[in-house]
């Protein structure tokens, strides 16, 4: 199995065995963004550095091979954006960098409110990643008439969706070589597959898609173009939510072949993983 989307940081040794353990040789990581202790760029940079010489390590000390997506979403824009765009050129040159991600709009932004500004920042991460010839991965924020979590206000998300597709159009990058991450609604996920985009669902009960409903719906709308995630991060988390799904569709009586696409040939397609 592949988790397409961790934030390796976060995960003990123990979790990364439990991991390992449950048919998890590889992942994809990003960035967490700790805007509660200020955030610019060497910060930034600092925490890509860690993830890609200390978490890679710690990952294959445990027969995992872990891939990096660099970049920032709305709710962790560095102060100096300019100098951290400078920087992402020349990390995306690592062989170990995989993807433009997570990045995206987000309402709930403590550090950028204002949404105009927040796709000035979004594009300039799509235009990054059009050069770099890249995957994106674009974070989506919590349905908030979903998610298990109180919001100071509730927002649409669809907007926020609609607004991340244009902008991909607009910079010209190709709709398969995008996902839209945390869609954590079947109508979220249709929409991704009818504008031809990869389908990330993230197992996360605060989102309210526990492993059961991530199963079905790998069913219902699979396997062409859907990827699967844990989101590992400081929130609350599964670090064994992938295989937990695929516990959950094998007693479905779903066949091996379509399994392996959604949790294996996918994230390799996407990613354009080349795994050891």
């Amino acid at each position: 199995m592949i988790d397409s989307h961790i934030h390796a940081e976060s995960l003990s040794w123990s979790n990364l065995v439990d991991m390992s353990m449950s048919g998890i040789r590889s992942a994809v990581t990003f960035p967490v963004c700790p805007w509660r202790a200020g955030i610019n760029t060497s910060i930034q940079i600092t925490l890509i550095k860690w993830l890609l010489h200390h978490e890679t390590w710690r990952a294959a000390e445990n027969n995992i091979q872990l891939f990096l997506g660099i970049g920032v979403p709305a709710i962790g824009i560095p102060s100096d954006f300019e100098t951290f765009c400078q920087k992402m050129e020349e990390l995306a040159k690592n062989p170990k960098v995989v993807a433009i991600g997570e990045v995206g709009f987000d309402p709930r932004s403590e550090v950028c409110k204002d949404i105009r500004i927040q796709g000035k920042v979004l594009r300039a991460q799509l235009e990054i990643a059009k050069r770099k010839k890249l995957p994106v991965v674009l974070h989506t924020p919590p349905d908030s008439a979903k998610s298990r979590i109180e919001f100071k206000k509730k927002y649409d998300k669809r907007m926020f969706l609609e607004k991340s597709l244009e902008l991909v159009h607009e910079v010209g990058i190709s709709p398969c070589r995008v996902v839209l991450d945390h869609l954590d609604k079947a109508e979220w996920i249709q929409m991704a597959l009818d504008q031809g985009c990869y389908a990330g669902i993230t197992i996360q009960e605060w989102r309210g898609v526990s492993p059961e409903l991530a199963a079905r719906w790998a069913e219902e709308f699979g396997p062409k173009r859907i990827l699967l995630n844990s989101d590992t991060s400081t929130l609350a988390s599964d670090h064994l939510g992938v295989p937990k799904v695929v516990f959950h569709l094998c007693r479905r009586k779903i066949k091996g072949k379509m399994i392996k696409k959604i949790i294996y040939d996918n994230p390799i397609q996407f990613y354009q993983l080349s795994l050891e």
